[in-house]
């Protein structure tokens, strides 16, 4: 918080002097607004400090507020512990309490950080918990004295989204937007207080007809297939139906006509507003920004709105289905207002129809009286999306897109050429059917049944792979070992991977061999895992077959070869009865189930060790935080799926895009250092650059899911833009396009080349100056 700040004049600031900024103008606010509401203030280092009680004594605060002294080091759990204690001890645990937490972004140092708090949680012991979820109904508000750019050079926004996480999702983090400075600072702090007043939350009825709800993440807007800024947007809608009481009345006369229309309403989706009426809403939108209008002269800050897009019905001739309105502010007032217009059309069969890149060129300069322009070219190509078999198609969760960025477009639709910046964003759902790893996963599968089984106490048995029963295959595997005792240790190993190749005949292999090579050094406890997992369905069978395997240990009939570092319970039961001091185990309980997923789970990081280096994609030291079994059984199943979806991400790209060892590495260091410091999400979407050479076999004869050229004048915040897009999908959801019924029939479904259908969407901008 002791950092300096730039800002104009010649005192000098600190970020802890934003921050005070910024919580005395809350409390001002507070004074005015909520003078019943009680407030106390904290501060915290390595420790946490109570500066003032809650209180309805604003003034009390402020003092505090301005004699707060610098100390050591970020703790920010330590700061929620000091929250919680205050808040139970004055409140309880039934009283709902608003937390506003005030940082410079820092996570802190070493231990004690807020990294390294998150990194021990699943083996913290019930005196130690983290202190969130707080135990009483809570809004965990994260209020950053930093802007997006800053956080996102490194993890830090990630983590912080952690802490809202664990507060069952319940809160928000406010980043400053542009330069720090006090007026963007109050800006934030202002934001705040409209998510405390529930504006971000449900849409507000305007007028009767009209609804507005703010957005403010953009992978939640509803104009993300046209528009990538990351701020807030007021999105204007026309209100749904409401069913009064006269008309619930009325539903009893008719209930099956009331029953049908309801159902019909569900369904409807969001509603658009006639161009006109948006045209109305924009008009006052704009009025609103107007320095020179009598009800904001007075007004000692100008504050601009979030952006306003209004959703349109498309019945102009133009077909207009969004109206946008951008204001423009130059740090000391609002200047102008950008208007942007959205039209679609489609859907377009025929590709001779477009215009030509010359033509609206021209009609860009000429909107805009300008002489020079420049264009970018943006295109996306899905290489791995639906697959068709057998006339079928199989949608799934996984994709793996290409996005295309380059200058100087020439012709519409053109292929990026090589020199384009292009980028792989990959999501890949485990258990795809397509993965070469699918057997590995229903390997996974099966360990996670175990795991939930110990924790549950009760297990889901899947079906089983074999007809042959648990019992007996593990009687022929400790038979085979018996009628082995007097061959070479070689020959011993040559049998077991001979065993392995039978196995993997009846079953397909666990990663495909020219992906990832069979292991042929599977020791007994893997064999042993390997034919159980095939076979048991039952307690009683992992009982039955595990007491078998300990008896015949007891007995000495057997001396299986286990790897040396196996660290399941077994294991070590057979290094002791090497040296013949084996004690005396009981299976019963839990202990059975427990011993079996050692084995598995033992098995199965031996897999992917022994893939990633043999692929020389990493080292042991990069995957010891993913093997670390000094970690509980339920934290080493989470990294274990981590590093299952670290293997699925690179053997899909290796195996349906055929990327070299260099772009392979690259994507395994990326997602390695990913999960070491994130949560298990299997929908994360990862990126890679990559050259266009390395796979350009996979789009250059393909149709863009989506291409879009921009056309740009002038620069700074006088730049103007005109976009033209083409979709493969309806990019709005509230407008209907009439698509004609296409026949499908065989041809289609197996034709090698097959005519896009694009939907082209037009985002034009006007700006109109205050003056």
């Amino acid at each position: 918080m002791t950092r300096p700040v730039s800002l104009e004049g010649t005192e000098e600031y600190q970020r802890k002097h934003l921050a005070a900024h910024g919580l005395s103008m809350l409390f001002e606010h507070m004074a005015t607004n909520y003078k019943l509401e009680f407030t106390c203030l904290v501060a915290f280092s390595s420790l946490w400090e109570l500066m003032v009680p809650f209180t309805r004594d604003y003034n009390t605060l402020q003092e505090a507020l301005s004699s707060a002294d610098d100390y050591d080091k970020t703790c920010l759990e330590s700061a929620l512990n000091g929250i919680s204690n205050i808040v139970q001890d004055e409140w309880g645990v039934c009283i709902p309490c608003q937390v506003i937490l005030v940082t410079d972004g820092s996570l802190g140092i070493g231990r004690g950080s807020l990294r390294h708090s998150l990194s021990l949680l699943s083996q913290r012991s019930e005196d130690s918990k983290f202190p969130l979820p707080f135990p009483f109904p809570s809004k965990l508000y994260i209020m950053c004295i930093a802007n997006l750019e800053e956080l996102q050079t490194t993890d830090t926004l990630d983590i912080l989204e952690r802490l809202i996480d664990l507060n069952n999702g319940e809160g928000q983090i406010f980043t400053i937007d542009g330069p720090l400075c006090l007026k963007n600072v109050q800006s934030m702090f202002g934001l705040c207080d409209q998510e405390n007043k529930g504006l971000l939350k449900e849409p507000v009825l305007y007028e009767d007809d009209v609804q507005v709800q703010i957005v403010t993440k953009v992978n939640r807007s509803p104009l993300q297939a046209f528009w990538k800024k990351n701020v807030p947007i007021f999105i204007a809608e026309r209100a749904s139906l409401k069913v009064n009481e006269d008309q619930l009345e009325d539903s009893c006369i008719n209930e099956t006509s009331n029953l049908t229309s309801s159902k019909l309403e569900e369904d409807i989706g969001p509603l658009p507003l006639s161009v006109m009426k948006a045209r109305q809403l924009v008009s006052w939108y704009t009025l609103a920004h107007n320095p020179h209008m009598a009800q904001v002269v007075n007004c000692s800050t100008s504050t601009a709105f979030p952006l306003l897009w209004v959703r349109c019905d498309g019945s102009d001739p133009e077909g207009t289905v969004w109206l946008g309105a951008e204001p423009v502010n130059t740090g000391k007032e609002i200047t102008s207002i950008v208007f942007h217009i959205v039209t679609c059309t489609g859907p377009i069969f025929d590709k001779n129809s477009f215009t030509s890149v010359e033509k609206l060129k021209t009609a860009h300069k000429d909107r805009h009286l300008c002489s020079a322009v420049i264009t970018k070219g943006n295109a996306q190509y899905d290489l791995f999306g639906a697959t068709v078999l057998e006339n079928t198609i199989l949608e799934s969760q996984s994709n793996i897109m290409v996005d295309f960025t380059w200058n100087n477009v020439d012709k519409i639709l053109e292929i990026p050429p090589l020199t384009s910046i292009a980028t792989l964003n990959i999501k890949v759902e485990p258990g795809d059917l397509r993965s070469p790893v699918i057997q590995i996963y229903k390997e996974l599968e099966f360990l996670l049944v175990l795991a939930q089984g110990l924790k549950t106490g009760e297990t889901e048995w899947p079906e089983v792979l074999e007809e042959t029963s648990a019992v007996t295959v593990v009687q022929e595997l400790i038979e085979d070992l018996k009628n082995q005792l007097n061959v070479s240790q070689q020959q011993l190993k040559s049998k077991e991977t001979e065993k392995l190749k039978s196995d993997a005949a009846a079953v397909e292999s666990t990663i495909h061999a020219s992906f990832a090579p069979e292991r042929g050094d599977l020791d007994f406890a893997e064999l042993l895992w390997t034919g159980m997992r095939k076979t048991v369905s039952s307690y009683q069978d992992v009982v039955d077959c595990l007491a078998l395997v300990i008896q015949h240990l007891r007995c000495k009939d057997i001396q299986p070869w286990i790897h040396q570092g196996s660290n399941s319970s077994l294991s070590k039961l057979i290094q002791q009865s090497y040296q013949g001091i084996m004690p005396t185990v009981s299976v019963n309980g839990i202990t059975a189930i427990r011993m079996l997923l050692e084995i598995g789970l033992d098995k199965l990081q031996r897999d992917y060790i022994n893939y990633f280096i043999g692929q020389e994609l990493t080292t042991l030291n990069y995957l010891d935080y993913f093997v670390n079994c000094t970690v509980n059984l339920e934290e080493q199943m989470i990294r274990l799926r981590k590093l299952h979806h670290v293997l699925e991400l690179v053997v899909n790209c290796s195996a349906f895009l055929n990327l070299n060892h260099e772009n392979l590495f690259t994507l395994t260091q990326s997602c390695l250092r990913y999960y070491k410091d994130n949560p298990l999400d299997e929908q994360h979407v990862f990126q890679l650059p990559v050259r266009p050479t390395t796979i350009n076999a996979f789009y250059e004869n393909e149709h863009p899911i989506m291409w879009r050229m921009e056309i740009i004048s002038c620069h700074g915040q006088r730049e103007l833009k005109t976009v033209w897009q083409l979709n493969t999908r309806p990019p709005v959801d509230h407008v209907t396009f009439n698509t004609p019924d296409l026949p499908v029939d065989d041809t289609t479904l197996n034709s090698d080349y097959e005519e896009a259908i694009y939907y082209n969407t037009v985002i034009s901008c006007s700006q109109a100056h205050f003056v």
